[in-house]
């Protein structure tokens, strides 16, 4: 219903299709992001950094300074008509597929800096409004009862609908069982690495096939652990605890 509806597109950062989760829902498949916004159809802009031309598909990897995003077209119907260093606005669809989330383009356009920067501030200033509303769930939550009452609490403080509370609800439900998860699967890495390792270092390889768990998760989960200093590689394809 709401693809039907024609949903708006909404000036977003290419940075927040990387903190959020894509839900499926009959025909109104939507992304929610970390901070609880619905995003079914969005208005972006970067600079073209690739360009992909192929039989049945064509892409863009465009890069607005917060991120980098691929958007694509399916059949003769979008063009992308833009070339590798156009500064360009894209409006499409928020898409999943293999677990890469891309825009479906329904637009292009080459745009000039100011146009890039007023997307930008836009952008920003609806960032600051869901922030707000983060902040001010946390700091309602202790002092409701159940999350109904925590729901009206939402709505009549901030004046906002029943739909974009309840998004901000699931989104902190959602992403504090993710950030649960991520916890126990850092320490279920940790507790192989330091059983694989003896005395040299845990191979990789072994890692990956003993964790059961699939390249792009184990890759994710290792690449956070060095981030933090938890382990290095003494050499390449060794990991070890600090």
């Amino acid at each position: 219903m709401v693809e039907a509806r024609r949903a708006t597109a909404k000036r977003i950062l290419l940075e927040e299709l990387k903190h959020g989760i894509f839900l499926r829902n009959g025909n109104a498949n939507y992304f929610l992001s970390s901070l609880g916004d619905k995003i079914s159809r969005v208005k972006v802009v970067g600079t073209v950094v690739d360009k992909y031309v192929g039989e049945e598909m064509e892409s863009l990897r465009i890069d607005d300074g917060t991120s980098q995003l691929r958007c694509k077209s399916f059949g003769p119907e979008v063009k992308l008509d833009v070339e590798l260093g156009d500064l360009v606005e894209v409006i499409g669809k928020v898409r999943e597929y293999g677990g890469e989330i891309y825009i479906l383009v329904e637009l292009v356009k080459r745009i000039d800096f100011n146009n890039f920067l007023l997307h930008k501030l836009e952008a920003l200033k609806r960032i600051a409004k869901l922030r707000l509303v983060k902040r001010k769930l946390q700091e309602y939550k202790p002092k409701c009862a159940d999350a109904e009452e925590l729901k009206h609490a939402l709505m009549k403080e901030l004046g906002l609908s029943e739909e974009a509370v309840e998004a901000v609800l699931a989104a902190d439900e959602l992403f504090s069982q993710r950030a649960t998860n991520e916890a126990d699967l850092k320490e279920r890495v940790l507790a192989l690495i330091r059983e694989l390792d003896k005395g040299e270092g845990c191979e990789y390889s072994e890692l990956l096939k003993r964790s059961n768990l699939a390249p792009e998760v184990l890759e994710r989960v290792v690449t956070e652990l060095l981030d933090r200093g938890l382990c290095f590689e003494p050499k390449p394809g060794i990991i070890k605890l600090l």
